[in-house]
């Protein structure tokens, strides 16, 4: 019984090292050694070299396929007898309150899905790591 554990919790450390270590450092390493552009957020520098914006934030759709430009700036407040607004939100993101937008059937049945294999196989290794003696 003890050995099972310590095997368990070796291959527990192994994988953790793994998926949170080794994977993630390559990730970068790749990212940075052929993409440094995009991996560095696709920042845009003016003439004194300093950084303004990233080429990402902003940008226009023109297919159907995307959904409009996401960040844009809302006047929240605007009163009439005021010269200037008195308060600019960041972005207008969108929620399920503020557009009445809704997700289309084929996305929620995908996401119940994932989410459904997701718990199935987190209760499935719980039970490999912890029972082994059943497999």
């Amino acid at each position: 019984m003890l050995k099972d554990i310590v095997a368990t919790m070796n291959s527990s450390l192994i994988f953790w090292l793994l998926t949170s270590l080794i994977y993630p450092f390559f990730l970068i390493f790749f990212s940075q050694t052929f993409f440094p552009y995009q991996a560095n957020g696709s920042l845009i520098k003016n003439n004194q070299d300093q950084f303004i914006f990233s080429a990402l934030i902003g940008q226009t759709f023109t297919s159907d396929r995307h959904s409009a430009s996401r960040p844009r700036v809302i006047h929240y407040c605007e009163r009439k007898e005021l010269s200037e607004p008195t308060g600019l939100s960041g972005a207008g993101n969108l929620a399920s309150g503020n557009l009445g937008a809704t997700i289309a059937r084929n996305t929620a049945y995908a996401i119940g899905i994932l989410l459904l294999v997701t718990i199935s196989l987190s209760i499935y290794l719980f039970t490999v790591i912890f029972q082994p003696e059943r497999f």
